[in-house]
């Protein structure tokens, strides 16, 4: 498997950060003898993300660059290292609020920290 070349530009500063988390689809569950057993078949986590940053006009402009050069408009997956090693995808599109020369930005994103 190729290696991923997308990753969070280290030049932005890591957004704030609200999830929860679920298990991904990876969980069988049968009736037993004596009672229900659930068997897990992946170990693989993913967390549903609300991120938000605030950006100076410049940061603004590298991220909307990035997240339509680099993510084909948020369609890719990209490494982070925002809580720890991970993958992120955008699972929509950002909005932006500019007050005072600042740049509110949110975004929705699916989060997964089960990689290697």
């Amino acid at each position: 498997m190729a290696e991923n070349l997308n990753y969070w530009p280290p030049a932005l500063p890591n957004p704030e950060i609200s999830y929860s988390q679920e298990t991904a689809i990876g969980r069988v569950e049968s009736d037993g003898d004596i009672a229900p057993t659930e068997k897990i078949i992946s170990q693989s986590y993913r967390h549903t993300a609300s991120l938000s940053w605030r950006f100076t006009e410049r940061q603004y402009h590298v991220f909307r660059a990035w997240y339509h050069h680099r993510l084909h408009d948020g369609a890719d997956w990209f490494d982070i290292d925002w809580l720890q090693h991970g993958r992120c995808q955008f699972t929509g599109n950002y909005s932006t609020t500019i007050n005072q020369g600042k740049y509110a930005v949110s975004a929705s994103a699916e989060i997964d920290y089960a990689v290697s």
